[in-house]
């Protein structure tokens, strides 16, 4: 399965939206910075943006870090010449993503199902796709789960066909994707990767038309 995003959809995801970033400063002591950084970004200044915040990236504070290093990925992305850096960019990502942000997981994910870029310096690997794509679910990321579920029923780019497509569909259908839940239905109904359980299925399809309703 070859995953299409634009850059654009992608870097959309990697920062928090501006009237969220008030709330969620946390660190007294640099929420001046992190505000400065934050309006020079707004203003497409991003050589400000990046003086202003990389010296911020590392810092102690999760949330301070969570906030600056997805966005730092993206300077990397929408810079000028001279800024703009696609090795940059995938760095920071990673470091975002390593160090547990949700959003920078997912996104990490999908750039490996999709490969290598002009934006981001990242050349298609599907295990690597399935490692983030994981982490990214086990943390409750839904769109995450299905990504990863279909990855393994298709067998994308060499990784094996095997039973972790049901966990995965199941993974997304208990976080409330109804086609997950739809797809696992019919698992259960066929036998194809769990064992064959007509009431399961059933149960999966009664809450595939529940979640689809709301």
């Amino acid at each position: 399965m070859k995953m299409r995003l634009s850059a654009a959809a992608l870097l959309l995801a990697l920062c928090l939206p501006p009237a969220q970033a008030d709330v969620v400063f946390a660190d007294p002591p640099h929420r001046k910075q992190l505000h400065e950084g934050e309006t020079a970004y707004l203003n497409r200044d991003y050589r400000r943006a990046l003086q202003i915040l990389l010296p911020l990236a590392d810092n102690g504070d999760y949330t301070v870090r969570s906030i600056v290093q997805p966005k730092l990925a993206r300077i990397y992305v929408l810079g000028p010449e001279g800024v703009k850096n696609p090795a940059e960019a995938a760095r920071w990502l990673h470091k975002a993503a390593e160090g547990g942000d949700i959003g920078s997981q997912y996104y990490l994910g999908l750039l490996y199902l999709r490969g290598r870029d002009r934006d981001f310096d990242i050349k298609p690997d599907a295990a690597q796709a399935a490692k983030w794509l994981a982490k990214a679910a086990e943390q409750g990321h839904a769109d995450a789960a299905l990504t990863l579920a279909a990855m393994y029923e298709e067998g994308a780019d060499g990784l094996p066909q095997d039973m972790a497509a049901a966990k995965w569909y199941r993974k997304a259908a208990e976080l409330g994707k109804p086609n997950a839940a739809a797809v696992l239905a019919q698992m259960y109904a066929q036998g194809v990767g769990v064992k064959r359980d007509l009431r399961e299925a059933e149960k999966w399809r009664r809450r595939a038309e529940q979640d689809g309703e709301r």
